[in-house]
């Protein structure tokens, strides 16, 4: 599991950052389908009809898997591919040689 600098490092590097402006969107919608995945799971929390301490227990605890998840998915997953791609290629070229 990365540490949280490897992560800025990573989010630095993630496309969209050479351009400011568009940077400054990506991060808007990040944040927003954060929130909306955090809504559905409060939806559901209320159509289940839970009581609300353990609706607060539920949301709150999914706060963190939300957000790393997405971490994940957009900072994280891209950069181990390609890593694991140029590994490969690596692995293939001495092979070869």
């Amino acid at each position: 599991m990365p540490g949280m600098l490897d992560l800025l490092f990573l989010k630095s590097g993630a496309p969209g950052t050479e351009n400011e402006g568009e940077r400054a969107y990506l991060l808007m919608l990040e944040k927003a389908s954060m929130l909306i995945v955090l809504f559905f799971i409060l939806m559901v929390v209320v159509a289940l009809d839970v009581p609300g301490w353990l609706g607060g227990l539920i949301v709150g605890g999914s706060i963190g898997p939300v957000v790393y998840g997405h971490y994940y998915i957009n900072y994280i997953r891209r950069p181990k591919k390609r890593q694991n791609i140029d590994v490969q290629e690596g692995k293939e070229k001495r092979k070869g040689a």
